[in-house]
């Protein structure tokens, strides 16, 4: 049994037990779990996206074949094919990935360069952004028309500026506007 992998660029990874417990899945299942952290993929990436974000100097592993993209914040993988094992991890991206980051800048709108700890300002400290609406307003967030090629997730930036809005809003804000603006988040379309 294999127990590793190598990444593009040269990082040997952990293959996950969770994996192995998944290897009776149909081929089709198998082939959107991320191998290094055992997690299904959160969708299939356009070949622009990878052809804009990966580093030259590892293009030439990008094939016309379906890549996926790992939304796990702890595993270092970003996109990745299981047949053969293509894995690229952060490593090998021009830019950081928001959603695998602990620290600041952690960018959430990449049309815009539209960072976390901006929508937060506005939301906690000038208390001016408690819907979507206001987040386009005052940090221009969720306005770009790019995301297919600049979000390393493929997508548009929707669902991150949602979790955002709430992480802001569950900041010492009165309970009945907290509840009101969380209602108003959750009707926020993903896409």
């Amino acid at each position: 049994m294999i127990l590793t992998i190598t990444s593009i660029d040269g990082v040997e990874l952990n293959i996950s037990h969770r994996f192995y417990r998944l290897l009776n899945e149909s081929k089709e299942k198998r082939e959107m779990i991320c191998k290094v952290c055992g997690r299904e993929a959160s969708n299939s990436v356009r070949r622009i996206t990878m052809d804009n974000l990966v580093k030259d100097e590892y293009k030439n592993f990008i094939t016309e074949d379906k890549y996926y993209f790992c939304a796990t914040f702890m595993c270092p993988v970003v996109y990745f094919k299981n047949d053969p094992d293509i894995y690229f991890t952060k490593n090998s991206l021009k830019v950081r990935v928001g959603i695998k980051e602990a620290t600041p800048p952690i960018t959430v709108c990449y049309c815009l360069n539209v960072d976390e700890q901006t929508i937060l300002y506005e939301i906690v400290v000038k208390g001016c952004c408690d819907s979507i609406e206001k987040i386009k307003e005052y940090t221009k967030a969720r306005t770009g028309r790019e995301c297919h090629i600049k979000n390393p997730s493929g997508k548009c930036c929707g669902e991150f500026v949602k979790r955002v809005l709430e992480k802001g809003l569950s900041f010492n804000i009165e309970e009945s506007l907290k509840r009101i603006a969380i209602e108003n988040a959750n009707q926020i379309p993903d896409e």
